[in-house]
This record gives structure tokens, sequence and C-alpha cells, in this order.
């Protein structure tokens, strides 16, 4: 099942931009010590209507837009019925799985077909690169109605 949402254009420039990056570019910051990302709403087990909000809480590091560098920096991702991820060492893809809040939001409005969903946040640096270690929430799972 797939999320129903618009890609910013500026995201596939962001992806064009650091697909041409030397792998040395695309390493991944280092975690912030302690640093934990959470769901505010919806939590787990919740029923929510086709189209809801994603409120998004992070302890020890600061949510920010793509583009700000800084020890405790990152901005999130949702993770949408994702079992496998690619390669954590690498820029995230954009698609129907993986919404990037890359303005720095700690909110989002997602529509997402009837039936049971699993949502889980993943922090990333200003690449697009999960931390190392990666910074995941629980996963959560959701029934849309």
């Amino acid at each position: 099942m797939n999320a129903v949402f618009a890609v910013p254009s500026r995201l596939l420039v962001y992806l064009v931009i650091f697909s041409a990056l030397p792998f040395s570019e695309c390493l991944a910051a280092s975690a912030p010590e302690n640093a934990n990302v959470y769901f505010i709403a919806p939590t787990d087990g919740d029923i929510v209507s086709r189209q809801f909000d994603v409120k998004i809480g992070v302890k020890q590091g600061s949510i920010t837009p793509v583009g700000e560098v800084g020890p405790n920096f990152g901005h999130c991702h949702v993770l949408i019925n994702l079992d496998d991820l690619v390669d954590l060492s690498m820029p995230l893809p954009v698609n129907a799985n993986i919404v990037h809040l890359d303005g720095g939001e700690s909110d989002v409005s997602l529509t997402l077909p009837r039936g049971k969903h699993t949502l889980q946040l993943l922090l990333g640096d200003d690449k697009h690169v999960p931390h190392s270690p990666p910074i995941f929430s629980q996963p959560i799972t959701i029934t849309v109605r």
C-alpha cells in the first residue's frame, strides 16, 4: 500500500545533487548521544481517518531543515509500510514509502488507503543520510478506516 502525497520539486533537485556526490561526501553524521525520535500522534493501535496528522517529537537533538548542519541536527523521514530499508549509508530515496520532511517540519498530513499500516520515523542528516548509528522511532501500527 502506498501513501498519497505530493513530492516537492526541491527534493528531486536534492536527489540529483546527492546522487552525484562522491561516496566520502555521503558519509553519515554521528548520531547525537541519547537522541530519540518518537510519535506524539498517532500512537500505536490508533484508528485514524484516511487523511490524518502525524506529530513528531525529538529528545537530545533538533529537527532542522535540510542544509542546516551541526552535531545535534537532523530532519525527519516518515517510513510507511517499510520492512526493509535501502542502504542506510546513502541518502534516502524519495518514494511513496519514505516521506521527507526536509523543511524541518515536526508534523505532516498523510493520506493512506483503508487498512493496517506501519509507521516509523528515521532522522537524517543534511544530506538525507541516516545518522550513524541510525535514530529510529519505535514502529507503530495504525488502522485507517
